[in-house]
C-alpha cells in the first residue's frame, strides 16, 4: 500500500497538470524526472513520445531541432552551435531566455540551478507580450524623433534606428540591456560630438541629470546637426529619452540673432551720422525685405508645424486599439474613432465627461489613481466597457501617465479582447472534456488491471504487508510525538513565563502580542501532537484506561464550560439534558471527558451561526450508558461518513476548508470508545444535521484497561 505522504505527493503532483505553464525537473546528470502535462503541450514532437521522462535535456533539444520545432537562423545553419549556447543558460545558476517556434508561438523559459545540481524550470506561452512588443518597437521606428526606454536598473530596454544613429560608439550602435552609464561614455569618447568640456565632466553632468525627474540637454555634433535630449523618469522608476532634431531651428536662430545685430548697427550709424541718413534709408529698406523672408520662414515653420500634427491626427486615427486621454480629474479630453466604435458614443458626447461613465473596474482607491499606479502600466487590467447600447464588452486597458506645462494626463489604450475571453473558455471547457475523458479511461484500465492480477495469494501478501507498514507508521508516530511534545512544552512554557513577565515587562506591547501568538501555536500544535499520540497509542494497542467513578451531571457541567466559548464564538446555541436518576459508573474520567468534548467541538465546528447543538446523558434500553450528540450542522453522506471515520480523512465542503483540523477528531473518538468496549454510531443526511451515539457498557469488564 502507499502510504499517506504518497498519495499526497501523487495527489500534488497531479495538479500540476493544470498549470497552463509547463514545468520540468532534471537532476544533477540533466536527466528529466518530471514534467507536467503542460510541458508536452508546447511542444508537438514531445505529445508523439510515449514517456519523456528519463531524457536527457540534450536529447530533449536534439528531438526539437530534428522535429523542426525551433525557428531561427542558428538552428538552421548551425544547429550543434544553438544546442551548446541553449546548454549554457540552462545550467545558468538563473536562466532565462525567450524561445521561437516555427508554428510563430513565442516561449519565455526561466530555469534555476538547485543547490543538488539538478535544474527546475518553467515554460510560459509569451506570444501575445512579444508580438506587442514587436508593434511597440514598429511604432517606434516611425516616429520622427529619437526614442529610448531604460528599466529602472538602468538599462537599455528598447530605442528606435534614430536613437541609434545618433548615439553610437566607436564599438558601434547601444544594445539592447547595456547600461546608461556605458551608452553616455562611449558617445562622449565617440568622436562624433562637439563638447566645450572634457569628456569625463560631461559624463558626469549627463550621469547627474539621469537621477532627476526631468531634465533637458542640447547635443551639437561634428556634422553640424543640433538635437535637443529630453528625459523623464516615469512612476514606477524608469527613464524614458527622446532625441528631437532641432538643426533648421538652430540656424533659423543664428540667421536672427545675425540679421538683429545688423538692425543695431543700423540704428546707430542713424544716431550718429544723419548725414548718410539716405544710405541709411536703403540699408533700412533692404533689412525690410530681410524681415519679409524671415516671417515667410516663419510661415513655412508653421506650415511644417501644422504637417506634424495632422500625421500626428492620422496616427492616432488609425491606431487598431482605443486611445482615450484623461486629465488629473479622470475626465475625458481625446478619443479616437476605435474608442467611438468600443463605447458607442461619439467624440462630441463623450469628452469632459468622467470615464467612469463607460469603464466599469474593480480596482481600489480612484479609478484615476489606481491607473496611474504600476497596476496598469506593468500588466494591463482587465475591465469590462458599457456600450451605449447597455451593453458590457471584456476589455484590456494599459495606463500610462505624461505631464505637459505642469498638466498630468493619463492615456488608456483600450483593446477589446470579447473574442480572446470567448476562445479562452471554450479552450478551458475542451480541456475538461478531456480530463474528463483522461480519467474515465484511467479508471477503466485501472479496473481491468486489477480484475487480471487479483489472486488470493498476492491479497494475503498485500494484507500482511499493509499491516506491518500500519505497525511501522503508528510506531513511527508514537515516538515522533513524544519527541516532538518535550521541545513544545519548553516552548510554551517560556512563552508563558515572558508574557506573565516573571522576570519584568517587556519594553514593546508588540512583544507580547507576538508571544501570545506563539503560545496560542504552541498549544493548538501541542493538542493536535496529543491527537496524533492518542491515535497511534489506540492504533498499537497500547493505550491504558483508568477507570474510576463517574458523575454524569458534574461530567457534562466540566465538558461544557469547556466549549462554551467557542460555540458563542460561532453563535451556536448549546443545550444538555442528563436523564433523572443516573449514578455514577464506572469509566476512564479524562478520556469520557476527552469523547464529549471532541463530540461538541466538532458539531459547534460544522453548524451555521444560528443553530443548535444538544448533548444528552442516559440510559438505553438494555442498561448502558448512551450519550447523544445532536447538531443542526450542514450534513453529510455515507460516503462522507466512512471518510470521516478514518485518520486523517476530512468531508470537503466550503465550510471544512475555512475550519481549521486534522481530521482525527472522529477516528480518536471512536477509538476511546471501543477501548472502553462501547459503540459509536453516526446518523447523517446533507443539509440535515448529524446525531452521534455512543454507547458504554458498566460492566467491571468493560471499564478495566486495555
Amino acid at each position: 500500500m502507499m502510504s499517506n505522504d504518497g498519495d499526497e505527493n501523487q495527489r500534488t503532483l497531479r495538479s500540476f497538470d493544470h498549470l497552463r505553464v509547463g514545468l520540468a525537473l532534471f537532476d544533477p546528470s540533466d536527466t528529466l524526472v518530471y514534467c507536467n502535462e503542460h510541458f508536452r503541450f508546447i511542444y508537438r514532437s514531445l505529445q508523439e513520445l510515449d514517456d519523456v521522462v528519463g531524457l536527457k535535456f540534450e536529447d530533449i533539444l536534439k528531438i526539437l531541432v530534428a522535429n523542426g520545432e525551433i525557428a531561427g537562423s542558428l538552428v538552421v545553419e548551425a544547429p550543434h552551435r544553438w544546442i551548446k549556447d541553449r546548454l549554457k543558460t540552462h545550467r545558468a545558476k538563473v536562466g532565462v531566455t525567450t524561445e521561437r517556434l516555427t508554428d510563430g508561438r513565442w516561449i519565455d523559459i526561466k530555469e534555476r540551478l538547485l543547490p543538488d545540481g539538478g535544474v527546475i524550470g518553467y515554460w510560459a506561452d509569451a506570444t501575445e507580450r512579444v508580438r506587442y512588443q514587436l508593434r511597440l518597437e514598429s511604432a517606434m521606428d516611425c516616429m520622427a524623433d529619437g526614442f529610448a526606454a531604460w528599466n529602472q536598473a538602468g538599462q537599455l530596454d528598447m530605442f528606435n534606428a534614430k536613437f541609434a544613429e545618433r548615439f553610437s560608439s566607436k564599438n558601434g550602435p547601444p544594445r539592447h540591456g547595456q547600461p546608461y552609464a556605458d551608452v553616455v561614455t562611449g558617445l562622449a569618447h565617440s568622436g562624433f560630438l562637439k563638447l566645450n568640456e572634457a569628456p569625463e565632466e560631461w559624463i558626469r553632468r549627463r550621469l547627474d541629470e539621469c537621477r532627476m525627474p526631468a531634465a533637458q540637454g542640447f547635443l551639437e555634433y561634428e556634422d553640424d546637426r543640433y538635437f535637443i535630449v529630453n528625459q523623464k523618469r516615469t512612476l514606477e522608476g524608469s527613464i524614458v529619452t527622446t532625441l528631437t532634431d532641432v538643426t533648421e531651428l538652430k540656424e533659423q536662430q543664428r540667421e536672427l540673432i545675425y540679421r538683429g545685430q545688423s538692425l543695431q548697427r543700423a540704428n546707430a550709424e542713424l544716431e550718429m551720422a544723419k548725414a548718410i541718413l539716405e544710405q541709411q534709408g536703403q540699408e533700412l529698406v533692404a533689412m525690410a525685405e530681410d524681415i519679409d523672408l524671415a516671417r515667410q520662414e516663419l510661415a513655412r515653420q508653421k506650415r511644417d508645424l501644422e504637417i506634424l500634427e495632422s500625421r500626428e491626427h492620422a496616427i492616432l486615427e488609425n491606431i487598431p486599439d482605443a486611445m482615450v486621454v484623461l486629465d488629473g480629474e479622470g475626465r475625458v479630453e481625446a478619443f479616437n474613432p476605435k474608442a467611438e466604435d468600443v463605447f458607442g458614443y461619439a467624440k462630441d458626447e463623450i469628452l469632459g465627461g468622467p470615464v467612469e461613465r463607460w469603464l466599469r473596474h474593480e480596482l481600489g482607491g480612484t479609478f484615476v489613481e489606481r491607473l496611474g499606479s504600476a497596476v496598469c502600466r506593468d500588466t494591463p487590467c482587465e475591465m469590462m466597457a458599457l456600450h451605449r447600447d447597455a451593453t458590457t464588452t471584456a476589455v484590456e486597458v494599459a495606463a500610462s501617465a505624461s505631464e505637459v506645462a505642469g498638466r498630468r494626463f493619463l492615456v488608456l489604450t483600450v483593446r477589446d479582447i470579447s473574442h480572446r475571453k470567448a476562445a479562452e473558455e471554450t479552450l478551458r471547457r475542451s480541456h475538461d472534456m478531456l480530463d474528463e475523458r483522461v480519467r474515465e479511461r484511467t479508471a477503466a484500465l485501472v479496473q481491468e488491471i486489477a480484475h487480471h492480477k487479483r489472486t488470493l495469494d498476492n491479497f494475503r501478501r498485500a494484507k500482511e504487508e499493509a499491516e506491518l507498514a500500519n505497525r511501522t507508521k503508528t510506531e513511527f508516530l508514537a515516538n515522533m510525538s513524544h519527541e516532538l511534545r518535550t521541545p513544545l512544552n519548553a516552548i510554551i512554557g517560556f512563552s508563558d513565563v515572558i508574557l506573565h513577565a516573571t522576570f519584568g515587562r517587556l519594553e514593546n506591547p508588540r512583544y507580547e502580542e507576538y508571544l501570545g501568538n506563539i503560545q496560542e501555536s504552541g498549544q493548538h500544535l501541542l493538542a493536535l501532537i496529543n491527537d496524533i499520540l492518542d491515535v497511534s497509542t489506540i492504533e498499537a494497542g497500547k493505550l491504558e484506561l483508568h477507570p474510576e467513578a463517574v458523575d454524569p451531571e458534574k461530567l457534562v457541567e466540566e465538558t461544557l464550560r469547556l466549549v462554551r466559548p467557542r460555540a458563542e464564538k460561532g453563535q451556536v446555541v448549546l443545550a444538555s439534558h442528563v436523564a433523572s436518576g443516573m449514578r455514577p459508573f464506572p469509566a476512564d474520567r479524562r478520556r469520557l471527558k476527552q469523547i464529549l468534548v471532541n463530540l461538541l467541538t466538532n458539531a459547534v465546528k460544522f453548524t451555521p451561526a444560528g443553530g443548535q447543538v444538544s448533548l444528552d446523558v442516559g440510559r438505553d434500553g438494555i442498561g448502558r450508558v448512551q450519550i447523544t450528540v445532536v447538531d443542526t450542522g450542514i450534513g453529510m453522506d455515507d460516503t462522507g461518513i466512512a471518510k470521516a471515520l478514518t485518520p486523517f480523512g476530512q468531508v470537503a465542503s466550503a465550510l471544512t476548508r475555512s475550519h481549521e483540523g486534522t481530521g482525527l477528531g472522529l477516528p480518536l473518538t471512536k477509538g476511546l470508545v471501543e477501548a472502553h468496549g462501547g459503540t459509536m454510531e453516526i446518523a447523517s443526511v446533507p443539509g440535515g444535521g448529524t446525531t452521534v451515539t455512543v454507547r458504554l457498557p458498566v460492566s467491571d469488564a468493560a471499564a478495566a484497561p486495555r
